[in-house]
């Protein structure tokens, strides 16, 4: 029955997302891969993904279970060194290390990005 009030908060509020510098530091501690999502206020992609496939419960659940999220707004923030892409959206997936292993640009339905999320996780 706890487990059920701890999943609560998770589908009601979407993604819990994490500072880029928190994410890489976390990631270490928790052997966990970094998924970064890379956006911008005006890319009308990012806006449908962000209202489907990342507000959908089984998504945001596979996603906190397996890994750091970190969403970066590129119309209000800069990326980090050695972070590039060449659209939005662009998801971007390190191991604890930092190394980049899959970088996947576009907007995904659910179905289609969690094959991603498992491929990136195995």
């Amino acid at each position: 029955m706890k487990k059920i009030f701890l999943l609560i908060p998770l589908i009601m509020f979407g993604i819990d997302y994490h500072s880029y510098k928190d994410a890489v530091k976390k990631a270490k501690e928790l052997h966990k891969p970094v998924m970064i999502e890379i956006t911008s206020s005006h890319c009308h992609y990012c806006k449908w993904m962000e209202s489907t496939t990342l507000q959908d419960k089984e998504v945001v659940s596979f996603i906190q279970k397996n890994f750091i999220p970190v969403r970066i707004d590129v119309s209000k923030e800069e990326i980090p060194k050695g972070i590039e892409y060449s659209m939005t959206p662009t998801f971007i997936f390190m191991d604890p290390k930092g190394r980049i292993i899959k970088k996947i640009p576009g907007a995904w339905k659910k179905e289609d990005f969690l094959k991603i999320l498992k491929e990136v996780k195995e």
